[in-house]
């Protein structure tokens, strides 16, 4: 059975400056595999650039990932970069908790 790993969040996940090899998702995989080589795991990087929750929600990108990840076991949140620009605490944290709603909903 293969462990699914999801990223989500803006530029410091997706890392698209770095080369391929040291992107988040590629170091989280490979240093998974060597910790749990009998456990196959999968880790999808669904960072963009520049994004920040709300707008990631609102723009249906979570929604594209949403019906092409066949599942997830883990899903890894790290916004906050870009959204301490455009809202406040509160604000901030309304909009997590409900992306984490929607993982919860998505992918019991």
């Amino acid at each position: 059975m293969t462990s699914r790993i999801a990223l989500f969040g803006g530029s410091s996940v997706r890392t698209s400056y770095l080369p391929e090899a040291t992107q988040h998702h590629n170091v989280l995989q490979e240093t998974l595999r060597r910790a749990y080589p009998n456990q196959a795991v999968e880790v999808t990087n669904c960072a963009d650039n520049g994004e920040f929750v709300a707008r990631y929600l609102l723009a249906g990108k979570y929604e594209n990932h949403r019906e092409n990840l066949p599942g997830i076991d883990v899903a890894i949140l790290r916004f906050g970069a870009n959204d301490q620009k455009r809202m406040d605490v509160a604000e901030y944290k309304a909009h997590v908790n409900f992306f984490v709603d929607l993982l919860e909903a998505d992918f019991p």
